[in-house]
């Protein structure tokens, strides 16, 4: 995954926001506030029913 930080994220978003959407390449963008992680839509819905596994497996 690749890490930017936001100003180079900026510089060409566009790029990365296609590269996340199409699943070649995800992109942690680090700001002062935190950081977050751009993925594609398919990558988070596996994400979420993984969590939704554990948390059924937790009660």
């Amino acid at each position: 995954m690749l890490e930017k930080t936001a100003q180079q994220f900026l510089s060409d978003a566009e790029r990365f926001l296609i590269d996340a959407a199409t699943g070649m390449e995800f992109v942690t963008i680090k700001t002062s506030a935190g950081n977050a992680v751009l993925i594609s839509e398919d990558e988070w819905k596996i994400l979420l029913d993984a969590l939704k596994l554990a948390v059924q497996t937790a009660k």
